[in-house]
């Protein structure tokens, strides 16, 4: 059976299966859906129009993507901050940071996405048997200053936003652009900060939305309101802007639903990704068909356009 108990509004759209769906990305340009596989390492690109999903096997561990304003993606890929860009059906690779080789003993790449003012944020989790609360949140953009020729010269650069996370996980900005929300799965918690989009910088750090689950990828709709994937969780979750109380909770008939992502024309369908990694393995879960699926949901609400990663950097730091 492919759909849930909200009969006819969840539709399996790709049944996968993926071992660790994530980072679901409405590309605002190509109009297309790309999302990755962090446990094979494996890019998906997802039509609606022809409902085709490409698929791309790459070399190295990847755990999320962002659109580029010069074209192409940015990616949380390998050691670092990689640039991806597809051409004739295959998938060039460029390398520009690799600022984590150092400690990706203790750390695996995960959720990101780019704010409104061009910058990429990306996640890591704890890898399992190391220390744990080794995960951080990293913020990576361009300084620009003048060259030797009076041009303007572009130096990336890479910061930690948040340290000691067990996972971090979903992220999201407001409307207006002056709250940016962020998940720690290991604290079942969504925090909340006052942001500057200028800068960057966040302050007045709050926990705004905790439950017993396991918050996953998160997205935030037109209106403000804060969309969360439960792991483990079999459902899709909406909160209050003001409250963080839950508004809406939608069945997905699968136990892992991973993250959540506006698209489609009129930013007016939801897609979940989900994982089917360990699930049937202990007396916690049961295998299902549609674990690991990818999934359209119907929603009222329309999303926000992604932001674009600005930064013309191309070269290995």
């Amino acid at each position: 059976k492919e759909m849930s108990a909200e009969e006819g509004r969840v539709k399996c759209i790709w049944r996968g299966p993926a071992q660790l769906g994530e980072g679901p990305l409405w590309h605002p340009v190509e109009k297309v859906l790309y999302f990755v596989d962090c446990r094979k390492w494996v890019l998906h690109r997802y039509n609606p129009s022809t409902a085709q999903t490409e698929v791309w096997q790459l070399q190295h561990p990847i755990g999320c993507v962002a659109p580029c304003a010069k074209g192409g993606l940015i990616a949380a890929y390998n050691t670092g901050v990689a640039h991806l860009s597809i051409q004739n059906s295959t998938v060039q690779v460029n390398q520009i940071s690799t600022f984590i080789k150092d400690r990706l003993e203790f750390e695996r790449l995960n959720d990101g996405k780019c704010d409104r003012f061009g910058r990429f944020y990306f996640g890591t989790v704890s890898k399992p048997g190391g220390k744990p609360y080794r995960g951080r949140l990293y913020r990576t953009g361009a300084d620009v200053s003048t060259g030797e020729k009076g041009d303007p010269k572009e130096t990336l650069f890479v910061e930690t936003v948040e340290g000691a996370a067990g996972c971090s996980n979903g992220l999201g900005w407001s409307p207006d652009n002056t709250i940016m929300y962020w998940t720690d799965t290991s604290e079942h918690t969504i925090y909340k900060y006052s942001y500057d989009g200028q800068s960057g910088k966040i302050s007045n750090k709050q926990e705004f939305i905790k439950i017993t689950g396991n918050p996953d990828g998160m997205t935030v709709d037109s209106d403000g309101n804060i969309w969360s994937a439960n792991w483990d969780g079999f459902s899709i979750s909406k909160y209050d802007k003001n409250t963080g109380k839950l508004l809406e909770d939608i069945k997905i008939p699968a136990q892992r639903p991973s993250s959540v992502m506006f698209g489609g024309e009129d930013l007016n369908l939801l897609f979940v990704t989900s994982a089917s990694q360990d699930v049937g393995e202990d007396e916690s879960t049961t295998k299902g068909e549609l674990d690991g699926a990818l999934f359209q949901v119907q929603v009222d609400v329309k999303g926000i356009p992604e932001g674009l990663w600005t930064s013309n950097v191309d070269s290995l730091v």
